[in-house]
């Protein structure tokens, strides 16, 4: 397996959607973006998006009618679909898991016939990833047996969700639930918004675009208002908590069951982190490619491009353990619920993480490749175009600085259980909290020392000094946070208020450092990695080095703080030393690395002007327009003059 097969293999959630990929390839490009689709008005998006839609669903059928749904479900990674494939990885997803089989059954006739086209609506004015706050209120009517929805205030105005502008003729929304004057919290619903055949909205809802936006032009993003609308009992999810016709309620299974839920967003931020890190990818292809075309690839934009793919091959094969992490989970929803409880809380904290993580990176990524060319922000390089439509990133489906405290505090929570001596809860990403326990009694020595260069050459040693800073970085986290709470704060204050920033920073930090991890277990498991070639294995486990000094030269503040790796500026010089090393060493191979790239040439975005790109024949199709209209122009005045 060479490196473009093996960055398929990660890319992809299965090897079927690599043969479609190529299908297309060969048989019609018109389903990649090109510079023609920068200049379609709104309207021309929605459509082309809607024709995507329709001709890789009719591939899949024709193709693989065994695997439709399975298929169908990461048809997105096919070609770009816009929004709509959030009736598959929003809307199905959270029916299949909070609904009853008859239940899921009905949606699934709809959603897989074409009859509906779904929205996650979640998100509100006021309110986001704070669920628990979500102010839509479903109060049931035993008389009439429906649930009457209500949006009780500006702030409780659902806003954002994707297709909610236009095309959902539905959407599963979360509700504070009343049943015969009792608040039973948060339970989540089907809700009708739209006729199929007219789309026009029902009585008592009010939906449309939310507007112009700074990027991202082409998605359909939304607002709901719903006044006095009823919907049948039978539309709230029932799976864990039933309501009879009288309004008799009764729960199902174990309490935390109705958690497993929360796994449809689980599986979103895993698919999101999977986009970012390839959007990642393409941007750099990109910039490598405009840079050596134009003599601009100079030593330090070589050294500054071996980080970013650093970066991304690492990425791809933690993301390979977490898209297998995920297809575990999904199986023991129905096999062994409780085991997938147990996974669910891993997966919760690195979905979490690294959803933010790349998200991050990979505007940093594009803002860097964008202005540091002669041919700055045009979008015919391609990279302008990918860096505003990624820049929501940051917001999709939880803000990153809210997912970071999450991954925060599941981390301060490990280390609670490290001090009670509860080993057995900290699940198996997070174990080097138990493993290197002893060193928190260490805490004054020296600990860790690098003494030469070879030191930072090293796999292991690198992955030790990784754990250790995490150690004491989690511990340091841990202690502030038990500090504010003995003196008095409630733990809302301490985290949002007293904490947050540091929470955020010590969470992102410990992924990148996890990203190392991840990787490293793969590249050194024989049985993982068997059917990679050995050059292919020494070119990814010299970027695993580039990205695991990386990790450690962002966090030598925090090595000197808690003495750890030597003296610090002995170890910034013997960092950069390794740095300086490995960069010779691979700098021969980045024309290797950067065709490893897992897309087809139709698949760089605006590839048709950018393939035998020059700054005046990628953009003369427009110097053209512009002499005819300046001839018009002049035209109009001339009898005037």
């Amino acid at each position: 397996m060479d490196l473009k097969a093996f960055s398929n293999l990660c890319i992809n959630p299965y090897p079927e959607i690599t043969a479609l990929r190529k299908y297309f390839s060969d048989n019609d490009k018109s389903v990649f973006l090109t510079t023609e689709f920068a200049e379609m008005s709104y309207i021309q998006k929605f459509q082309y998006f809607i024709h995507n839609y329709m001709k890789i669903y009719q591939a899949i059928a024709q193709q693989y009618p065994d695997k439709v749904e399975q298929l169908v479900d990461v048809m997105q990674f096919v070609a770009p679909l816009g929004t709509i494939s959030l009736t598959f990885n929003g809307l199905k997803p959270s029916i299949k898991l909070l609904g009853t089989p008859e239940q899921f059954k009905k949606w699934y006739e709809l959603i897989y016939s074409g009859r509906l086209i779904g929205a996650y609506a979640q998100t509100e004015i006021g309110h986001g990833s704070d669920v628990q706050s979500l102010q839509l209120t479903a109060t049931y009517n035993p008389e009439t047996k429906t649930f009457v929805l209500n949006s009780p205030s500006t702030r409780s105005i659902k806003f954002w969700p994707g297709n909610l502008g236009m095309q959902a003729t539905h959407c599963v929304c979360q509700a504070q639930t009343y049943i015969n004057g009792k608040h039973h919290g948060l339970h989540t619903f089907v809700v009708p918004i739209r006729d199929p055949k007219t789309f026009k909205q029902y009585e008592g809802v009010e939906a449309g675009d939310i507007g112009s936006k700074l990027a991202y032009s082409w998605g359909d993003n939304g607002f709901l208002k719903l006044t006095n609308y009823h919907i049948p009992r039978e539309n709230l999810l029932m799976k864990y908590f039933k309501v009879e016709e009288d309004g008799t309620v009764s729960s199902k299974g174990d309490k935390n069951a109705i958690k497993i839920g929360y796994g449809g967003m689980l599986g979103l931020r895993v698919t999101l982190s999977v986009y970012f890190l390839a959007e990642t990818f393409r941007g750099a292809v990109l910039a490598y490619r405009q840079w050596k075309r134009s003599s601009e690839l100079d030593s330090i934009k070589r050294r500054r491009l071996l980080k970013s793919f650093s970066f991304v091959y690492t990425g791809m094969m933690t993301l390979r353990s977490m898209t297998l992490m995920m297809r575990s989970f999904n199986e023991n929803i129905h096999k062994n619920p409780k085991k997938a409880l147990e996974e669910m809380v891993e997966l919760h904290l690195l979905a979490s993480a690294y959803k933010s993580l790349y998200s991050w990176t990979l505007t940093y990524c594009l803002r860097e490749y964008g202005v540091d060319q002669s041919v700055g922000n045009l979008l015919t390089t391609g990279i302008t175009g990918l860096y505003g439509d990624t820049i929501p990133g940051a917001t999709y489906e939880g803000e990153n600085s809210v997912m970071l405290q999450q991954t925060a505090r599941g981390l301060c929570k490990f280390m609670q259980d490290v001090e009670n001596e509860e080993f057995k809860k900290v699940p198996e990403a997070f174990k080097f909290l138990v493993d290197l326990r002893e060193l928190l009694d260490k805490a004054d020595e020296m600990k860790g020392n690098v003494e030469r260069v070879e030191d930072l050459l090293n796999y292991e040693k690198i992955e030790e000094l990784i754990d250790t800073i995490a150690l004491f970085n989690v511990k340091e986290c841990y202690e502030l946070m038990k500090m504010h709470i003995v003196g008095g704060n409630s733990v809302n204050v301490t985290w949002n208020d007293k904490t947050q920033g540091r929470m955020v920073e010590m969470a992102l930090e410990v992924s990148r450092g996890l990203t190392y991890k991840m990787s490293k277990q793969i590249l050194f498991d024989n049985e993982k990695r068997k059917a990679l070639g050995e050059k292919e294995v020494t070119l990814l486990k010299g970027l695993l080095l580039v990205h695991g000094l990386d990790v450690l030269h962002r966090n030598v503040n925090l090595a000197s703080r808690f003495k750890i790796g030597g003296n610090p500026e002995r170890l910034i010089a013997l960092i950069g030393e390794a740095q300086e090393i490995l960069a010779k060493k691979l700098e021969g191979s980045l024309d290797d690395i950067v065709e490893g790239h897992p897309f087809y040439e139709e698949e760089l975005y605006y590839v048709r002007d950018f393939k035998a790109w020059s700054p005046v024949e990628g953009t003369s199709d427009r110097v053209k327009r512009s002499i005819i209209e300046k001839e018009s122009f002049i035209n109009t005045f001339s009898p005037k003059l």
